[in-house]
């Protein structure tokens, strides 16, 4: 088996999970092979899957907004996908927000010897989410292909085609970073302080050697499907500029420990960026031989991010992260970062691989 199936009903969500982080499947000389054969993202699941997953997605989105749907792609979303994704969908309205995507060329390995890929990215290109107020939503052939059919653009699926291969997405709220334009609510305050399920993450590697902003949509503690079948299982959101764990205490429950200014630590996390990112599972302990565990290994080996469905190239560790932000937003590629200057990464870090990205 190299690929998982699904069939669309609830009651095959677990199997179906089981199956995406088998040995077999999640071969990571599979996603090697995709690296040498220049593609920018692998999918665990079949192509039929493919097409399941981003349609069930696709028809809660419209159904959320008032719009026609496909009423049995959205009777195989789960009722918890169904939540975040219309969640998602106001965020995304409400703030006025535009997908920024780099266009990416496969240019050869870092080495002979090498797994890891280099890309030439010629610029960002500009999706808007909606036009005169409707949706741009374009559409999922059942291959799970994208087309734009009757739209001009095929925004919604092709964000929601990112999502399933665990792209990595900056939410640009800092007002600088806008150059004055208006103002986006800050996504991380936005899903902390909203109803919806939600775990804390352990750590993460994004920005930091440790990144302890992280949250989780919905809140999972085993390597294994939880009750409400849950497809969208480990969406992770934290902030870009990410403080000490001492300012993070002091941000989230007002007690200040010694030596912090809690004025100072809640500005940091006020002017920070959001990053969202589908990961392959939740981070939990025990840590080591877990699934979020392999992955991170088969990340390192290839400095592809790893999801649940699948594999991609767009990542802020390779200077190719996609921007959700709104039409004030520079996408200038910096000389030195190779991607577009924001809060969270304003110059060279330690993170930062700029010799995997060339720049025109």
């Amino acid at each position: 088996m190299t690929t998982a199936s699904w069939d669309g009903s609830a009651s095959n969500i677990p199997s179906f999970i089981n199956d995406l982080f088998s040995s077999s499947v999640r071969d990571i000389s599979n996603v090697q092979n995709a690296v040498t054969g220049g593609k920018h993202n692998y999918s665990f699941a079949s192509a039929s899957t493919r097409g399941l997953i981003l349609n069930a997605w696709l028809a809660a989105w419209q159904h959320h907004n008032g719009d026609s749907y496909d009423s049995t792609s959205y009777s195989q979303c789960p009722s918890v996908d169904r939540t975040i994704v219309g969640w998602l969908s106001d965020f995304i309205k409400n703030n006025a927000l535009v997908q920024y995507t780099p266009d990416l060329t496969y240019a050869g390995l870092q080495s002979t010897d090498s797994t890891i890929g280099i890309y030439s990215n010629s610029g960002y290109k500009s999706k808007p989410f909606l036009t005169d107020g409707k949706w741009n939503y374009g559409v999922v052939n059942s291959d799970g292909t994208l087309s734009n059919g009757k739209y001009s653009v095929d925004t919604v699926v092709n964000f929601l085609m990112h999502i399933f291969f665990g792209a990595h997405f900056v939410v640009v709220s800092n007002s600088g970073d806008l150059n004055g334009g208006n103002t986006v609510n800050q996504f991380w305050d936005s899903f902390i302080s909203s109803d919806l399920d939600r775990g804390g993450d352990k750590f993460n590697s994004h920005y930091s050697g440790a990144n302890l902003t992280g949250y989780y949509y919905l809140d999972i503690y085993h390597d294994k499907e939880p009750s409400s079948n849950p497809l969208l299982a480990a969406l992770l959101v934290a902030l870009t500029d990410p403080a000490s764990a001492d300012d993070l205490i002091a941000v989230t429950t007002g007690a200040v420990p010694a030596g912090i200014a809690l004025a100072d630590a809640q500005s940091r996390h006020s002017a920070s960026n959001t990053f969202i990112q589908l990961e392959g599972w939740q981070n939990h302990f025990p840590y080591a031989g877990g699934w979020h565990g392999k992955d991170f290994d088969s990340h390192k080996a290839t400095l592809w991010n790893f999801s649940t469905f699948g594999a991609c190239c767009y990542s802020e560790k390779r200077c190719t992260p996609i921007f959700l932000a709104n039409s004030k937003f520079n996408t200038t590629l910096d000389s030195s970062t190779k991607m577009p200057l924001y809060n969270g990464a304003t110059s060279v870090q330690s993170w930062m691989e700029t010799s995997l990205l060339q720049t025109s």
